[in-house]
C-alpha cells in the first residue's frame, strides 16, 4: 500500500506501507512546492515522522514550580 500526503509546507510526501503489518517503511519527498522554505525538502530525500504530524494545539510550561497549559494561537 502507498499513500501521497500533503505536508504543511506544500510539498508532497510518498509513504509506502507494508501490506502485512500496515507499518510505513518508506517516507520520501515526492514533489517540492515552489514556496517551500525547508532546505532539506529535495525530491527523493527522507521525510522524518515528525514532519507528517499535525502541529501541537497546546504546550505545557512550568515556571518556578507552577505548571500551566497554554493553547497555541490564544492569549493567556
Amino acid at each position: 500500500m502507498s499513500y501521497t500526503l500533503p505536508l504543511p509546507c506544500g510539498c508532497t510526501a510518498y509513504v509506502s506501507c507494508s501490506p502485512d503489518t500496515g507499518v510505513a517503511h518508506t517516507r520520501v519527498i515526492e514533489c517540492r512546492h515552489a514556496a517551500c522554505r525547508v532546505r532539506s525538502h529535495v525530491r527523493g530525500t527522507k521525510v522524518f515522522l515528525w514532519e507528517l504530524l499535525p502541529a501541537p494545539r497546546s504546550v505545557v510550561v512550568q515556571v518556578a514550580g507552577v505548571t500551566r497549559t497554554l493553547r497555541l494561537g490564544a492569549t493567556p
